[in-house]
């Protein structure tokens, strides 16, 4: 905690700042609290909140909320901001209601270049009157180019209540929600992306958290997405449809896709994420799929990884040449059939994480490449990581120097990276990766 004092020495150091250096500003984040006081908010507002025409930047605001009745007095100073990103966290099933998003509507008003919007909640559902309200007012934002929205629950519109968009100019779409309610979320999901095509949208990255065949048929007609991530824990109901999304949805969009992360969870066993998985046999959907994206550079697909058995359901002669660790196989394959990828992302199947990283970490740190590889690598950046939320885990098991040890820690995320290098002592193009140093991060 900072005192009174140095709060107060900090603001008036950062007005004479600014006074100085908004000629030339481009861009400008602000990150706001309602742990800040009041009067330290609106003051600072008052000083970047200038109409488009009277400043040279393009003005990002960010506001974190753990009070929510104190949303309406912290946000009526705001306005003309080009970017709003909303964060309500408070206590675990608190909701949002209507006296907390009437003013975010009327901050909607305020800001007439509003380009992008966030709203994310932690814990939290919408109540029904909330979540109608939030969507009728976002509808009508035209000039919308990104909105996101994530929250435990309830943040749809109703789908026969779902309001005529008008955003042509939609680029990103972000639909995030909690493992509640699939079917409803689906039909609704389905619904809003009717109504950006409608509206003459044309998407370049979208994220959701569902996924069917009624999704999948509206997903066809996006042809212009180049990002695109799949995600959830409802690993058993979204492996049912993972023949279409290798067989038919990726396939359809690999012409323009640069960046796809499909990653659920399937915790019945008896319908195991095998499906969604990369492993070694020929027939594996999600290699073939992947082969045709030749224009993609970052992807995240779990492989996969089990030491003591294989996969039940491969073909017996798959079994018969053990594998339990696929991630070498996949990444020389990645990357003699994707020539601009340059991160792929671990993501393991079900089991203990700990054993399966501990057995990544050995297959990356012995890998070298062959000569053949090594000719496709010349002068190519790559990397492999490995990003993991501790979620405040104070026993999560890290790779340090030497090997595998606990350790307490309260990081948010923990992130681990492999580097492409050169091996300098060879003559012939050979490669292996470098690992670089771990990284421990807050989410805030």
């Amino acid at each position: 905690m900072v005192s009174v004092a140095e709060a107060e020495l900090f603001l008036e150091t950062l007005v004479e700042v600014f006074g100085r250096v908004k000629g030339g500003l481009k861009v400008l984040r602000v990150h706001l609290s309602d742990i800040m006081p009041y009067r330290h908010n609106k003051r600072l507002l008052s000083l970047v909140c200038q109409p488009d025409s009277q400043r040279s930047y393009n003005l990002s605001i960010a506001y974190t909320f753990r009070n929510f009745r104190t949303v309406e007095m912290f946000l009526h100073p705001l306005s003309n901001c080009n970017t709003l990103d909303l964060w309500f966290e408070g206590w675990m099933g608190t909701q949002i209601t209507e006296s907390e998003i009437h003013p975010v509507i009327e901050t909607f008003s305020r800001c007439p270049s509003l380009r992008e919007i966030s709203i994310k909640t932690r814990f939290h559902d919408f109540t029904y009157e909330a979540s109608r309200d939030l969507w009728l007012a976002l509808a009508k934002v035209e000039g919308l180019e990104r909105v996101k929205v994530a929250s435990a629950s309830n943040s749809l519109p109703d789908y026969d209540a779902i309001p005529v968009l008008k955003w042509i100019g939609i680029k990103k779409f972000e639909m995030v929600q909690a493992d509640r309610f699939p079917e409803r979320n689906s039909a609704q999901i389905q619904g809003l992306l009717q109504g950006v095509r409608s509206a003459g949208g044309r998407l370049e990255k979208l994220v959701l958290t569902r996924y069917d065949y009624e999704i999948q048929k509206e997903l066809m007609f996006h042809t212009h997405i180049t990002d695109l991530e799949i995600r959830s824990k409802l690993g058993s109901l979204i492996a049912n449809y993972a023949d279409s999304l290798w067989g038919e949805l990726v396939p359809a969009l690999a012409g323009g896709l640069r960046r796809l992360k499909v990653y659920v969870y399937a915790e019945d066993a008896k319908v195991p994420d095998k499906v969604l998985s990369w492993y070694g046999a020929d027939n594996n959907m999600a290699k073939a799929a992947l082969r045709k994206c030749r224009k993609l550079e970052e992807v995240s697909v779990p492989f996969w990884e089990r030491d003591s058995q294989e996969p039940p359901w491969l073909s017996l002669a798959t079994k018969s040449n053990k594998k339990n660790n696929y991630i070498i196989e996949m990444m020389e394959d990645l990357l003699k059939h994707c020539p601009r990828l340059s991160r792929l992302n671990i993501k393991f199947c079900m089991g203990y994480r700990d054993t399966k990283l501990e057995s990544t970490e050995k297959l990356l740190g012995e890998w070298i490449s062959s000569k053949e590889m090594g000719s496709l690598l010349f002068g190519r950046e790559f990397e492999v990581a490995y990003f993991n939320k501790t979620y405040m885990d104070w026993t999560f098991r890290l790779k340090s120097g030497g090997g595998l040890f606990a350790r307490p820690i309260a990081w948010d995320f923990y992130l681990q990276r492999w580097k492409l290098v050169r091996l300098a002592e060879n003559g012939d193009r050979l490669y292996t990766l470098e690992r670089m140093e771990d990284e421990y991060c807050f989410d805030e």
